[in-house]
């Protein structure tokens, strides 16, 4: 289970990392182009790439230093991954149905290889106090 985490905490930075780059380029994008349609929404997609790279951060974090509350940020980070192909949804059930296919079926599954990881990781048994002088 220990090389499970450690492959989940590397692609939470990984991921972390990606998302961080995409929100520069459109932060360089939106910047540098002559044509500003929509900046607003823009604006906002950066900002919730960024959030959402944090949560990653956190949990990659978590996880490398063996931190108490790494099992919430990474089940936080999973969930995320489960649920990404709902960004897609206002484009239509034709346009997540292709993401899905091409992208979204990655994330998913490594999210519900998080969740798995986090929810039934191993636990050490507690150790019997006896009676002992």
């Amino acid at each position: 289970m220990a090389k499970c985490r450690a492959i989940l905490a590397w692609y939470f930075c990984g991921f972390s990392m990606i998302l961080i780059a995409a929100s520069a380029t459109s932060s360089w994008e939106t910047v540098h182009s002559r044509v500003h349609a929509h900046p607003n929404r823009v604006a906002l997609v950066q900002v919730l790439f960024l959030l959402v790279a944090t949560i990653f951060a956190i949990a990659w974090w978590t996880i490398w230093k063996k931190k108490p509350s790494w099992r919430w940020w990474a089940t936080a980070a999973s969930l995320l991954n489960v649920f990404a192909w709902t960004s897609m949804l206002p484009f239509g059930w034709h346009v997540v149905a292709r993401w899905f296919v091409a992208f979204f079926w990655l994330t998913t599954l490594l999210g519900l290889m998080g969740l798995f990881v986090t929810l039934i990781s191993y636990k050490p048994p507690v150790a019997n106090r006896s009676s002992h002088p």
